[in-house]
């Protein structure tokens, strides 16, 4: 009697298109060779949330280039981390942590990330931070 319930038709992908719009958009900052630390920042977390951890490693280097520090460090770690390069991302978490201007919230969450990978990804919790 529900069996309807269970069998949906699959809803067209609205955001493709929005995706097709932002993989333009990507290209088209690299060609003008995008120096904006913010704007590189904002990219690289932009292109971490789509899912596109490879392109938001590669803006998050970028602004490390201008200066960008813990924040594009902690978006580098966090991309790394998926493409599941631990080792990396770990020293990219360190490198943010250890950043003096870093913001508290920024450190908080590389401690959390840093801890994680320390415990259930390389099997080395001694290393773990407080």
């Amino acid at each position: 009697m529900y069996f309807w319930l269970l069998i949906r038709p699959p809803r067209p992908s609205s955001t493709l298109p929005s995706m097709i719009r932002a993989e333009q958009a990507i290209q088209q900052a690299y060609r003008l060779d995008l120096d904006s630390t913010e704007l590189l920042l904002q990219l690289a977390a932009a292109l971490h949330s789509a899912g596109k951890w490879f392109d938001a490693d590669t803006a998050a280097r970028r602004a490390l280039l201008y200066g960008a520090g813990a924040p594009a460090y902690k978006v580098l770690a966090d991309a790394l981390m998926e493409q599941h390069r631990y080792d990396d991302a770990l020293a990219a978490y360190r490198a943010a942590i250890d950043d003096p201007s870093a913001a508290a919230a920024v450190v908080l969450h590389c401690k959390k990330q840093a801890n994680h990978l320390l415990h259930f990804h390389l099997g080395r919790p001694e290393e773990a931070m407080d």
